[in-house]
C-alpha cells in the first residue's frame, strides 16, 4: 500500500509540476512524502486524523484496491505514540524516510591515545533508521579492509582499534552509508611516553672548570624537562653560575666548585608518562688527588 501511494503522488507531482522529481532517490522519496503528508494534512494543523484519511479516501477512491489495505492502517500500525493522530516524523518512519542529524559542536572530534591501548571512535551521526556507518580514512573506506589492528565496528557503527600506535594518528571521518554529505571528522592524537638520554652519565671536572650535562627526551606531545640535584629542583638555585640552555635540555655549570659534586637527575614529563635519568658530576682536584696517593 506504501508503495502505491508514493506512485500515485510521483504521478501527481508530475501532472501538477510537469517534470519528475529532482534528486537522487533518496531526496525524491522525502520529497513525495512530505507533499502526501501536506495532502493528507487538510487543515494544515501538522497532524493528520482518522477524519482527514477518510477525506482522502473519498477523493481518491481508495477504497477500491490497495492490496486488501486501507488508509486507516496507517492510523492503526503507524501510529507511534498512539495519541490518534499522524505527525509528519511518523509518515518519515512509516515510509522509512531517514531523517539524519549531526550537532554542530560535534562535526569535529578530537581524540587521544596512548601507544599500546586500545582506542574507541564513536560516530555522531544520529537518526532513526540510520544505515551502517561508513569509516573512512586517506580517502579509503576501512570498513572493506580486513585490519588486525581495526577490525570491529560494532552495532552502534564505532571504530574499534585494538592496539594503537603512531601509524594511527591522523584524520578520521565517518557518515551513513548513502549520506557521505553528513560527515564527522575525528581527529585521532597518539601520544607517546618520554623516552630519556642523559650524557655524560658520569663526568669529572677540576675546580673553576664548566661542566655540562645534557638530557635527550623524545615523545609525543613534546616532553617538558626539568631538573633535580640530588632530588631537589635546582630552578630556585639559577644564577649566572649555573644556567639552564637549549630550552631547558642542558645544564651549564661555569667555575664548577666542590658543592657542585651530585647527581643531576632530568625528568621529562608529557601527557603519555613521565621518565628520568641521572647524570653524575664530580668536582675534584686531580693534583691533590694525586699528592695524597
Amino acid at each position: 500500500m506504501k508503495s502505491m501511494l508514493l506512485d500515485l503522488q510521483n504521478q501527481k507531482y508530475i501532472t501538477h509540476n510537469n517534470e519528475n522529481p529532482n534528486g537522487d532517490d533518496i531526496f525524491r522519496k522525502k520529497l513525495l512524502v512530505d507533499e502526501l503528508f501536506k495532502y493528507f494534512d487538510a487543515d494544515s494543523n501538522g497532524l493528520v486524523d482518522i477524519n482527514e484519511l477518510t477525506q482522502v479516501i473519498k477523493q481518491e477512491e481508495l477504497d477500491k484496491d490497495l492490496s486488501g489495505c486501507t488508509l486507516y492502517d496507517l492510523l492503526k500500525y503507524d501510529d507511534f505514540n498512539s495519541d490518534k493522530h499522524l505527525a509528519l516524523e511518523e509518515f518519515y518512519r512509516t515510509f522509512q524516510v531517514i531523517q539524519l542529524s549531526l550537532p554542530e559542536d560535534q562535526k569535529l572530534s578530537i581524540t587521544a591515545a596512548t601507544v599500546g591501548q586500545s582506542a574507541v571512535l564513536s560516530c555522531a551521526v544520529q537518526g532513526a533508521l540510520r544505515p551502517p556507518i561508513i569509516w573512512k580514512r586517506n580517502n579509503i573506506i576501512l570498513n572493506n579492509l580486513e585490519l588486525e589492528d581495526i577490525n570491529d565496528f560494532g552495532d552502534d557503527g564505532s571504530l574499534y582499534i585494538t592496539k594503537v600506535t603512531t601509524t594511527h594518528m591522523g584524520n578520521y571521518t565517518c557518515y551513513a552509508d548513502g549520506y557521505e554529505h553528513i560527515y564527522q571528522t575525528h581527529i585521532f592524537q597518539v601520544n607517546v611516553p618520554p623516552v630519556i638520554r642523559v650524557y655524560p652519565e658520569s663526568q669529572a671536572r677540576e675546580p673553576g672548570v664548566t661542566a655540562s650535562l645534557r638530557c635527550h627526551a623524545e615523545g609525543i606531545p613534546n616532553p617538558q624537562l626539568g631538573w633535580l640535584k640530588n632530588g631537589i629542583d635546582i630552578t630556585p638555585k639559577l644564577s649566572k653560575q649555573l644556567t639552564l640552555q637549549a630550552n631547558g635540555s642542558e645544564v651549564h655549570i661555569s667555575n664548577v666548585r666542590y658543592e657542585d659534586t651530585g647527581a643531576y637527575t632530568c625528568i621529562a614529563k608529557n601527557d603519555a608518562g613521565v621518565d628520568e635519568d641521572i647524570s653524575s658530576l664530580f668536582v675534584e682536584d686531580s693534583a691533590r688527588k694525586t699528592r695524597m696517593y
